[in-house]
């Protein structure tokens, strides 16, 4: 018996993660969002079970250097925490 859920199930999952990542990126970055691009499987929709998001954020203006940017990042990793608990 296959226990990985179906396509229709994973474009499902895919679709509300990227709906949060959005609004999550839109809440910390604000108006300094110039764009959100989704690329690779998920926006082929030839995703698999172990997929990611592969995502290109452009931002202006965004912190010195690639720690802090990281840093600022994990701010919209913290607001997709519990989409991504459920996605599992």
């Amino acid at each position: 018996m296959n226990s990985s859920p179906s396509i229709r199930a994973m474009k499902k999952i895919f679709e509300d993660l990227l709906i949060a990542l959005k609004q999550a990126c839109l809440d910390v970055y604000g108006d300094r969002l110039i764009s959100l691009s989704v690329f690779g499987s998920v926006a082929a929709a030839t995703m698999g079970p172990d997929s990611d998001i592969d995502i290109l954020l452009v931002c202006d203006p965004l912190p010195r250097g690639r720690m802090a940017r990281v840093r600022e990042f994990e701010a919209v990793d913290r607001i997709c925490e519990s989409s991504l608990e459920q996605a599992v």
